[in-house]
This record gives C-alpha cells, sequence and structure tokens, in this order.
C-alpha cells in the first residue's frame, strides 16, 4: 500500500520538490531565451523553409508575423528595397521563378495579386 501512495503522490506532482512553487520573472526569460535557440539544438538560426519553397525567417517585432513570429523572407528583403512595411494587398514576385532566391535584384512588388496575375498571363 505505501508504494501505491508513492506512485501516486509522484503522479500528482507531490514527489517534485518544485511542487507548488512559481519560477521567478528573471527564470522565466531564461526558460523563453533558451527555447528560442540558445541551448535549443533544433534552432535553425530563425530560417525554416516552407512547404511550396520560399524561406521563412523568424521576425516576432514585424507587424505581419504569423502566430509563431515569422515572415516570409522576400517580403522582408523587399520591403527593405523599398523603404517601408509591405500591405498584406501586395505581392512579392520572384524574376527567376525561384522561390528561394531573395535577391533584391530578383524581387519585384505589385500592388495586388491581381495584377501579379496579369503579369503571368501575358508572358
Amino acid at each position: 500500500m505505501e508504494t501505491k501512495t508513492k506512485i501516486s503522490d509522484s503522479q500528482k506532482g507531490r514527489g517534485n520538490s518544485f511542487y507548488g512553487r512559481k519560477h521567478s520573472p528573471e527564470t522565466i526569460q531564461k526558460m523563453k531565451e533558451a527555447r528560442r535557440g540558445n541551448g535549443n539544438g533544433n534552432w535553425k538560426g530563425g530560417i525554416v523553409k516552407h512547404r511550396e519553397g520560399y524561406i521563412y525567417k523568424h521576425s516576432p517585432e514585424h507587424p505581419h508575423a504569423d502566430h509563431k513570429g515569422y515572415v516570409f523572407e522576400h517580403r522582408l528583403v523587399a520591403e527593405e528595397k523599398i523603404g517601408r512595411v509591405l500591405s498584406p494587398e501586395e505581392v512579392v514576385h520572384h524574376i527567376n521563378g525561384v522561390k528561394d532566391d531573395n535577391r533584391p535584384e530578383n524581387l519585384q512588388v505589385y500592388g495586388a495579386a491581381s495584377e501579379h496575375h496579369k503579369f503571368h498571363r501575358s508572358e
């Protein structure tokens, strides 16, 4: 019976010396940093390849970042090139068709998806 009680207590967290305590704000910040890259073996520098071939870059402060803090790299490069943040309606076109070639000279910004479609139909 004693063994069953120990197992039950450990499953409820009572066997953990930290049970019932809270982390300090400093410790919470350190744990967040560790998950973001400092010490996480899966961290790839904030660069992820999208399933369609585009490159995502971690940029959590960007106004159009997704829920995980990522933005398409070609949009970031185009924004730097034109000197402002792109609106969600604007489309960035890869001139050479290579989706992960994000050199500024390979990117062209269209004001809307319809303009981008017209360009492809005229080709």
